[in-house]
């Protein structure tokens, strides 16, 4: 294990028919060579006389002569080779996913160990392709026909599958996850590309997803049977998202309830909607504001509610969408039931009248409107306007602001 932490060990790989032998080996080469053709020439000394002799020589002064002029335009370096190729192998080599590479036919010239250990295969004789390893399994034989497909018309792809039980045989029961890589490239000085396949087994990352789907869940579970109702509108405001516990109160069927096609104007009834509209938020803010209103349900009946309505704009001035939580004013069974109800029938008087009404000091402030006066003067009143207290004469023209 100390090997291991300090990098001692090196994962050779199963198959590397593109080794080339080292200086070491060559050397020991070249001193065997060198060593025999001077034993061959001793023997046959005689035989072969000094004509042959000074033509060797004379050779080997060409060679001479021809590696120190080699050497002299900088045609062969003395010095240390560069170490990229040594780089990109061993970074192969120590790959935690299996790699593949082979050629046109199906023969292996590459697998590193990794792919062996996840594989099984002890040696080169029980490596097997991708093709060969998959192609039978029902789970698995769909994705790897497809990037086999896509590799001979020269496409790279990808693709998951999962297993009921580990490719690595002997390995512990259960299902496993598995990610295939597939891309062909060419090689310097070889006309024809290699094949090279990615195998990862990607189980844990699957159970970690899964683990946050769960979670996701059941948040939302927490949210749609939560004691308040909540919805979400886009720009337009169409209702992108609604728990059960409105749609309950509104009578949607949340089964066929579809995304955006249920707009906020559906639900709120009477003139609310301007109540809605009044709440603009500053550019790249958000602003939270108390509503009373009634909405509609499916059955045509008004059901007075809260709104505790959030908005924001991004910093270009846009609206964005609103999220809203909804409370249901007509529960409740205590003391203050009566006064609830009072206020309630107040609150839908005020708003629900077909006057435009507006509450002002003695300064000739508005404190408060109505619906109804909000979406008549709604190009120079809002809500922020409003909790600005501006004058009432802002909505009187000119001319007859005197009187």
């Amino acid at each position: 294990m100390a090997k291991e932490a300090r990098g001692d060990f090196y994962p050779v790989p199963i198959v590397d028919q593109n080794t080339r032998p080292g200086a070491v080996t060559r050397l020991i080469v070249f001193i065997v060579v060198l060593t025999g053709a001077a034993i061959v020439f001793g023997l046959f000394r005689e035989r072969l006389g000094d004509p042959f002799l000074l033509g060797m020589l004379g050779v080997l002064a060409m060679i001479g002569v021809g590696f120190l002029f080699a050497t002299a335009i900088g045609f062969v370096q003395i010095t240390p080779r560069s170490t990229s190729d040594e780089l990109s192998k061993a970074f192969v080599d120590s790959m935690s996913q299996g790699l593949l590479v082979t050629d046109t036919k199906g023969r292996v010239v590459y697998a590193n160990r990794a792919y062996a250990d996840m594989t099984g295969a002890a040696s080169a004789a029980d490596l097997k392709t991708v093709e060969g390893l998959l192609s039978d399994v029902p789970e698995a034989s769909v994705t790897i026909y497809r990037l086999a497909s896509g590799l001979r018309d020269g496409q790279p792809g990808d693709g998951e599958f999962r297993l009921a039980q580990s490719i690595r045989p002997g390995a512990e029961p259960g299902a496993r996850w598995y990610r295939a890589r597939a891309r062909a490239f060419s090689v310097p000085g070889q006309r024809l590309p290699l094949l090279a396949w990615q195998l990862a087994d990607v189980s844990k990352e699957r159970a970690e997803q899964e683990r946050f789907f769960l979670d996701l869940q059941e948040a939302i579970d927490h949210l749609d049977h939560a004691p308040a109702g909540f919805f979400s509108a886009d720009q337009e405001g169409r209702v992108t998202y609604i728990n059960a516990t409105l749609a309950e109160w509104l009578g949607i069927d949340l089964t066929s309830f579809t995304p955006g096609a249920v707009a906020l104007p559906e639900i709120v009834a009477g003139d609310g909607m301007a109540l809605v509209r009044s709440v603009k938020a500053d550019p790249g803010t958000t602003r939270n504001a108390v509503i009373d209103l009634d909405l509609t349900t499916v059955k045509g009946e008004a059901l007075p509610v809260r709104f505790m309505h959030r908005v924001s704009a991004s910093r270009e001035g846009v609206n964005g969408p609103t999220r809203t939580i909804v409370l249901n004013r007509t529960q409740g069974e205590d003391a203050s039931a009566d006064l609830r109800a009072s206020e309630i029938r107040f609150t839908r008087f005020f708003n629900s009248t077909p006057m435009a009404i507006a509450a002002v000091d003695n300064s000739g402030r508005i404190l408060r409107t109505n619906a109804p006066f909000l979406s008549l003067f709604s190009s120079v009143v809002d809500g922020d306007a409003v909790d600005r207290r501006v004058r009432l004469d802002t909505v009187i023209h000119e001319r007859d602001r005197p009187a």
